[in-house]
Order: C-alpha cells, then structure tokens, then sequence
C-alpha cells in the first residue's frame, strides 16, 4: 500500500499513519422510521437521542435559505457540533480562531488556509484539521468556497498539530479493491481523524459497537447503513452523528463506499 502526503504543523513535528484490513459480514435490520430527538436541525434522529442522521443536502438547502455564512446543523451534543460554511463574493475573509479543534471538509471552491506560520492552498474534497485556539483565515480564489465543519469540544493539548491538510487523492490512497481499509489520518487530543473504505459489494466485518462518540461522513459510493435498529441508504452527503455504545453497521455496498471517520477522544 503507498504512503499518502500530509502537511502537518505543531509542536510535536510528527505525523504518523497506519492501515488496518478487515474481512466482511453482514446481518439484517429493521426498517428507518423518522423520529423525534432533542438536537437541532436533524433530517432522521433516533428516539433517544443516540444518533441522528443528517442529509448534506438539506443542510445546504437551510443554510441558504436562513442567508447565514455559518449555520450550525447540529448541537446539543457532548462531543461534537456539526455546521457547514459559505463564503462569497460579498463577503470578507476574517481570521478565525475557535475555540474548538475543527475539521474543514471543502464541498465546493478553492483557495487558501493560512495561519500565523504557513499558508496552503485547497480546492474541493480536501480534508483539514485546524487545533483549538490557532488563528487562521480561509481564503477563496474560486467566487464561492462550501465548507462542512465539524467541531470537536473537548479540550486540545499544545502536542496537537495545528494544521493537517490532505488533498482528495491523498485521503484515499490506501482504498483495496478486495478488502476493507481503515487509514488514520490525525490522532488528536480530542479527536482521531481517518478515512474508512469498503470495496463494491463489500460490508463491515462486525456490528460495530465503540465506547466513544463518532461521526461517520459518506464521500463516495452507497450502501445498506444499519444505526441502532433501524436502517438507511447511505450515498454521498450522509452524515451520521452516533453517541458511544450505538450499534451500527455497514452493509451491501452497491459501489467502493469512502467514509470520513470521526471518533470522539
């Protein structure tokens, strides 16, 4: 397997990445039925407020119809809030410093991410990490730049990178036609970043069961996606908020199914 490229900055200097293979085997769920939950803005949730589905689509349909440049699509959470980003022609490109470690998803655009020591350039399906408390300025060359943002809320630590950038090829690179790869991309503080691919036809090994909370965010290809009990079509722009203990499984992927991962630290 080849070696993807990263620009990493931080204290530590130290980027490190491994792969892990899984075998694939599937069980059958219920039905999706939609439901109530206390958090904001979800397209699917389940009762209990345990996960929530949200549809990227939708989420770009009300933030253009609320007219803001952030709107926040998903709170209420202990570890994680989940928003997208629209800057355009009209608007001005401020210097950012959240008070939380961010991971930037580019939907749509190019341009530039500069903090006090580099600037690197980005166009859509780059991948960015950004620590907590690190001033930064997103940049646009393209008219209109999209952005999913995805908060993590617990604390960062100074070990941290402060700024981790992978292009669309990069993230992928690892992806088996045969096997299930898993790629870590970031190991932070508060959260662990990486890329999970499943090849056509191919399923996850296990129902998944993890003691932290995740949010899986589908790139590419689809398939049969089981969340407690109930399930959905997964396609590109589903994104799943899942709190720890969630059961959840992927299954019958109908084409090569790249899958963010985020996992709470």
């Amino acid at each position: 397997m080849g070696r993807t490229r990263a620009i990493v900055r931080g204290s530590s200097g130290v980027w490190m990445r491994a792969g892990a293979i899984l075998l694939s085997v599937g069980i059958v769920a219920c039905s999706i039925e939609e439901l109530s939950a206390p958090i904001q803005s979800n397209d699917e949730a389940a009762e209990d407020g345990s996960w929530v589905v949200l549809d990227l689509q939708n989420v770009l349909q009300r933030q253009a119809q609320s007219g803001a440049t952030f709107y926040r699509a998903l709170s209420g959470t202990e570890s994680f809030e989940i928003g997208v980003l629209r800057s355009r022609p009209s608007d001005l490109d401020p210097s950012i410093e959240h008070p939380h470690s961010t991971t930037y998803r580019v939907l749509s655009g190019s341009g530039s991410i500069t903090t006090a020591s580099d600037t690197v350039p980005f166009e859509s399906g780059y991948l960015i990490f950004v620590r907590e408390g690190v001033q930064h300025r997103i940049e646009r060359s393209s008219s209109v730049v999209d952005v999913l943002v995805v908060f993590a809320l617990g604390q960062a630590s100074a070990s941290d990178p402060e700024l981790s950038v992978f292009t669309a090829d990069e993230i992928v690179a690892e992806r088996d036609g045969e096997r299930n790869v898993f790629t870590p991309l970031v190991d932070a503080s508060t959260m662990k970043l990486g890329m999970y691919m499943i090849p056509k036809n191919g399923d996850d090994p296990f129902v998944l069961e993890h003691a932290y909370d995740e949010v899986k965010i589908v790139i590419e290809g689809g398939g049969r996606f089981d969340i407690g009990q109930s399930g959905l079509e997964a396609e590109p722009g589903t994104i799943a908020f899942m709190t720890a203990g969630t059961r959840h499984q992927f299954r019958r992927a109908s084409d090569a199914l790249d899958v963010i991962v985020i996992r709470a630290n």
